[in-house]
């Protein structure tokens, strides 16, 4: 960054040139890695700079907590486990998809491509009618992960994502 600052007059630079100089050169560098990143973590991420506007929308903390663990690459306790129903196979993203029936048919990270369509505003009423079906199935699916890893059986979710949807649904 500091080389395409350096030019003769480095005195006349002022705040506001800098910021948009720096913002370019950060956006330049995300892209840069974005692009030449075999990283599946980076690659199942929206493609921006700017905070994920997915920490906003209105969820329960556990909500919170499972898309966030989920879009970062985390797995429940961050180590290795062994499956409950498949015994010698671990838990990892792939088998997440094969042991929850995850459909995978044409997307190769469904669970993070729905993630990433969780929309950034408040949507128009007739946009989100997807979501009343589709979010408390990804939730569910990221609620019984949860239980799974740690040796336990899922209680059913009571309500689950209800607080999303009612933020959807309102006029």
């Amino acid at each position: 960054m500091w080389k395409s600052l350096c030019r003769p007059n480095l005195d006349t630079l002022d705040v506001k040139e800098f910021r948009s100089v720096r913002s370019q050169f950060l956006s330049d560098q995300f892209q840069d890695s974005y692009a030449n990143s075999s990283s599946i973590i980076l690659s199942s991420n929206r493609p921006t700079t700017q905070v994920d506007l997915i920490l906003w929308l209105p969820m329960t903390c556990s909500e919170h907590s499972r898309v966030r663990r989920w879009l970062l690459g985390w797995l429940p306790s961050g180590k290795p486990k062994e499956c409950l129903f498949h015994p010698g196979h671990n838990w990892s993203r792939r088998h997440v998809y094969e042991c929850l029936f995850v459909h995978v048919r044409s997307i190769e990270d469904p669970i993070s491509f729905l993630l990433n369509l969780l929309p950034l505003h408040k949507p128009r009423p007739t946009d989100h009618h997807n979501w009343v079906v589709l979010w408390p199935i990804l939730y569910t699916i990221l609620h019984e992960l949860d239980y799974y890893f740690h040796d336990e059986c899922p209680p059913p979710p009571v309500n689950p994502g209800a607080k999303l949807l009612n933020w959807l649904s309102e006029q």
